[in-house]
């Protein structure tokens, strides 16, 4: 029969709009790095899952690319930033708010984990004594 078209719409079914999201984004991200290694384009691209799970990727990276469309301002964003739109400007307001709260909890967790190290380490002398 060949290829036949097929009709853009939203997939009804929970499971497989999932399975289709998974299966698709690896195909987006591919055409997202062919586009910036041939037009040398910086690029960054944001996919939310259906489930809620944000994925990332960005040429040369998405830190780098959304501090360059930023400004590379650490406050709030301002009127003169390259924004399209009022979404566009509230997406990256959200963007750069999840950066902050990834910041805040890699530390965190870098806390945790000295405090473990320590615990091992007073155990382990407790245990020599």
């Amino acid at each position: 029969m060949g290829k036949r078209r097929t009709e853009i719409k939203e997939i009804q079914e929970k499971d497989s709009r999932q399975v289709t999201f998974l299966k698709r984004r690896k195909g987006l991200f591919k055409k997202v790095a062919e586009l910036s290694v041939l037009t040398g384009a910086q690029v960054a691209i944001f996919a939310f899952s259906p489930g809620g799970k944000i994925f990332t990727f960005g040429q040369p990276s998405v830190d780098a690319v959304v501090d360059a469309y930023l400004g590379g301002s650490t406050g709030s964003i301002s009127g003169t930033t390259r924004c399209c739109d009022e979404e566009s400007e509230v997406i990256m307001t959200n963007i750069f708010d999840l950066q902050r709260q990834i910041e805040v909890e890699k530390a965190e967790n870098r806390v945790v984990e000295e405090l473990k190290m320590n615990a091992s380490v007073c155990e382990a002398s407790a245990a020599w004594q």
